[in-house]
Formats: C-alpha cells, structure tokens, sequence
C-alpha cells in the first residue's frame, strides 16, 4: 500500500517484534530486507513464541544483533524506541532496583541490552 501511495510521507514503523507476535519465524532478515527501503521508525521489543509472551529484547526470536548491523550497513538515520510490554517474575529477573517497577526495571534492563548493539 504504502508504495502504490508513492508518497515519501507514507513511511513505514517497523516493528519485528509484532511480526513474530503475529507468527513470523524470522521477521529479520525475511521481512525487513523486502521493506527496508520503506523504514523510517524502529521499535524494539522482543517475543518468546515457545510461550506466547513478550519478552526481553536478547531473549526472543528477533535476532537484534543481526538487525542492527543491517540497520547500519542501510544507513538508517531515524528514530529507534524501546517498548517494554512485560512484567516478568521474580524468579526470572530480580530488579536491580526496588525503587523501580518491573517495566521500568525492564526498560533499563533492554536499554543496556540496546547499548551493546550500537555505540551510544
């Protein structure tokens, strides 16, 4: 749709979180290499499809690393932004810190995850 616009303002947010939400086994490099040309807005999330949850960025089938090196070798220049949809339990993750809550303990914890994949 967005080519048949053919309008450099219909832009494309990408998201392979949801795609592998919605049953893709491999939304990178399947997916991102037939839209990359269409990319402006990258969010990043992750999801587990062995139990149907999201879930931290370095533990779902999203394979980021790849992701952001094809980011780079693209030359992607806009905006990437966190999403954390989960609340994991204790067992799981121990929050680094009482003050936070789970997201945002989780945040941080995908921000670090964020920051050995680019150099920020």
């Amino acid at each position: 749709i967005i080519r048949q616009i053919g309008s450099d303002q219909f832009t494309l947010l990408w998201d392979p979180g949801n795609s592998a939400r919605a049953g893709s086994t491999c939304p990178y490099p399947d997916e991102y290499e037939q839209l990359k040309d269409l990319v402006t807005h990258v969010h990043l999330k992750n999801f587990d499809p062995t139990t149907g949850q999201w879930s931290l960025m370095e533990k779902g089938v999203v394979d980021w690393p790849a992701q952001f090196a094809a980011l780079k070798r693209d030359q992607y220049d806009g905006f990437v932004v966190i999403e954390t949809h989960l609340r994991i339990s204790p067992d799981e993750f121990a929050v680094v810190d009482d003050d936070l809550d789970a997201l945002e303990a989780n945040s941080r914890r995908n921000l670090d995850y964020l920051r050995t994949l680019v150099d920020l």
